[in-house]
């Protein structure tokens, strides 16, 4: 009888340091992502930077920025809206899709339905975690 309880604790100690084990190996693995994902950004703004020495071009510098993005997160597009705090609105100012960028969208900064604005407003108020939701902005 003692061995048979013997055997069970030894069998929990070891399920113990084995679920121990997998949880530090999980925790590694995501540390060292967020490390891998840390490089590649300060890549990308790095280029960025180079772009904007090189060409004194915003625009240039800007499409640089928003291709890179697409390849780092694997995005579908990427924009860069500018707020125009008189005018109270957003400006489309690049984008990795050119027919996007090319009917120079303009939205209302509290715009419900631009998700841009929506986004924006949320960062205002510290709220990080934004409903996510596809709204089509139209010029």
């Amino acid at each position: 009888m003692a061995s048979k309880e013997r055997l069970q604790q030894t069998a929990e100690t070891d399920a113990v340091e084995i679920s121990d084990a997998t949880l530090a190996a999980l925790e590694l693995f995501r540390l060292r992502q967020k490390d891998d994902l840390q490089r590649d950004v300060r890549g990308l703004i790095d280029e960025f930077t180079a772009s904007l020495s090189t060409t004194l071009s915003l625009s240039t510098g800007l499409d640089i920025f928003c291709h890179g993005a697409n390849r780092l997160f694997a995005a579908d597009r990427t924009s860069v809206w500018v707020h125009d705090r008189r005018a109270r609105s957003l400006v489309l100012r690049a984008s990795s899709d050119s027919e996007h960028l090319a009917h120079g969208v303009r939205v209302h900064a509290s715009d419900p339905l631009a998700t841009a604005a929506v986004a924006m407003r949320a960062h205002a108020r510290g709220n990080s975690r934004v409903a996510r939701r596809r709204a089509d902005v139209q010029p």
